[in-house]
């Protein structure tokens, strides 16, 4: 990623962070590499939050960061899925809702701990295959 907006130049560094460039006159450019963290707290600094309100904000988003992280093991487990197909009379129901559970922890936690890559197609059990997403009035052609 290399942008450049009006005479600053912002990159992504291979290490995750991030490289500002700024051409001043006719010396050297001012460079700056900062921590997306850093970024953040300047920004919301800027915006008027107070240190501790920012200081909170950060806990709370690196606890929905572990707590989505944790429950993404849990509810991707093969095995533990497939245990409770197996054995759970509503094995089926647990699994979908876990999935609902799953979902909402990686909406509230922004999408920041998934891969870039495309997402494994989940895998209720060996036994059950993922159905297709019912399909909406307008995708049937019907007026909406």
């Amino acid at each position: 990623m290399n942008t450049k907006w009006h005479d600053l130049i912002i990159d992504l560094l291979p290490d995750g962070g991030i490289h500002l460039e700024q051409q001043s006159g006719c010396e050297e450019p001012s460079v700056i590499h900062l921590h997306p963290e850093q970024i953040m707290f300047v920004a919301r600094r800027l915006c008027g939050m107070k240190p501790e309100t920012a200081e909170k904000v950060a806990d709370l988003e690196r606890k929905l960061a572990i707590l989505c992280d944790r429950l993404g093991q849990f509810v991707n487990d093969r095995n533990i899925r497939n245990d409770m197909i197996d054995h759970c009379a509503d094995g089926i129901e647990y699994v979908v809702r876990l999935d609902g559970l799953l979902d909402l922890a990686i909406e509230f936690d922004g999408n920041r701990l998934l891969p870039n890559d495309p997402p494994e197609e989940k895998i209720i059990s060996e036994k059950f295959k993922p159905m297709p997403p019912p399909k909406t009035g307008q995708q049937l052609g019907l007026a909406v």
